[in-house]
Parts: C-alpha cells; sequence; structure tokens
C-alpha cells in the first residue's frame, strides 16, 4: 500500500519511480493478459479438429478466441460474443457445404 507521506527508505525508493495506482494497473493487466492469452490457447485446442483442421485451425482459432475475450471486455457481456460466434459458424458451414 503507498502512503505518499511516509519518509522514503530503501525500499520504498526502489519501487518509488512507478506511482502505486500505475503499479495496480500493471498487475491488472498482466493478470487480464494472462488470463485472456490462456482462453485464447484454449479455444483454439478445443477447436483443434474444427475447420481448417490441424495446427493452422488451431492457430486461427486461437486469434478468433483472443478477439472474442477483448469483444467480450469491450461489451460487457456475452450476448454479442455469441452472436459473432454463431455467425462464424454460419459462414464456415456454407464455406464447407456451399
Amino acid at each position: 500500500m503507498c502512503n505518499y507521506l511516509e519518509k522514503p527508505t530503501s525500499q520504498v525508493r526502489r519501487s518509488a519511480a512507478v506511482p502505486c495506482g500505475i503499479r495496480a494497473i500493471i498487475k491488472h493487466l498482466s493478470v487480464f493478459t494472462y488470463m485472456t492469452l490462456l482462453t485464447s490457447v484454449l479455444f483454439g485446442y478445443i477447436h483443434m479438429k474444427g475447420y481448417p483442421p490441424g495446427n493452422m485451425g488451431t492457430l486461427l482459432a486461437g486469434i478468433y478466441g483472443f478477439s472474442l475475450a477483448c469483444l467480450r471486455i469491450m461489451t460487457k457481456g456475452i450476448g454479442l460474443v455469441i452472436f459473432a460466434h454463431i455467425i462464424a459458424d454460419i459462414t464456415i458451414y456454407c464455406l464447407i457445404v456451399g
């Protein structure tokens, strides 16, 4: 916890270059980034046998999963994410069948 009224000690002086609010944001972003990347990798892995199959399909699904995670955070809901996934599934179906 930061207290700007305290005298700097050697321990505080080392971390004084980054204000407390920025440290909290960096910590939050690193957890956010880690969780977003983890869910993207899992999304890609789950869709490994989808279309296109194999490593390229897994990579594309992972990138798509990352974009869906960003959409989820931007909209603060899951409805648009589900709608985007349905539209993607319909598009892929039309590409395969049509």
